[in-house]
C-alpha cells in the first residue's frame, strides 16, 4: 500500500487539490511569467496551502479508493498526521513541510509539477 505522503504527492502531481482534514488544503497553482529587469522568467507551478479546508475529506476518499473503509482511512490519517507533526510543522514525506500557514515544497515535488524545470522563487 502507498504511504499517505505518496498518495498526497500523486494527487498533487495530477493537479488535484488535497484536503487534509483539520489542517487545510494543498493545491497546485501556476504563477505566470514575470519580468525581471530585461529578462522574462518562465511560468512555474507551485504547491499552495490554504488553511481553510474546502468541502469534503478528499484524502480520506483517496485512501478508500485503495481499499480502506472510511473508518480505517480516517484512523490511518489521524495516526499519520500525529506522526508527521514536529512542533508547529507537519512534514509530508516526498511533498514538503508545512510550517504555520507556509508550505515549502520538497525538490522532488517541484520536479513532478514542473517537468520542464522550475525557476527559483
Amino acid at each position: 500500500m502507498k504511504s499517505i505522503g505518496n498518495l498526497i504527492q500523486s494527487e498533487l502531481a495530477s493537479y488535484r487539490p488535497v484536503v487534509l482534514p483539520g489542517v487545510g488544503t494543498l493545491s497546485v497553482k501556476r504563477i505566470g511569467a514575470e519580468m525581471s529587469g530585461d529578462k522574462i522568467q518562465a511560468p512555474v507551478n507551485v504547491v499552495d496551502f490554504t488553511p481553510h479546508e474546502q468541502a469534503g475529506e478528499n484524502i480520506i476518499v483517496v485512501m478508500q479508493s485503495i481499499g480502506l473503509s472510511h473508518e480505517e482511512a480516517r484512523s490511518s490519517y489521524d495516526q499519520w498526521l500525529e506522526q508527521m507533526r514536529s512542533g508547529d510543522s507537519i512534514i509530508i514525506e516526498s511533498v514538503g513541510v508545512l510550517s504555520g500557514s507556509e508550505f515549502r515544497a520538497d525538490p522532488q515535488m517541484e520536479e513532478l509539477i514542473n517537468p520542464d524545470g522550475a525557476r527559483t522563487r
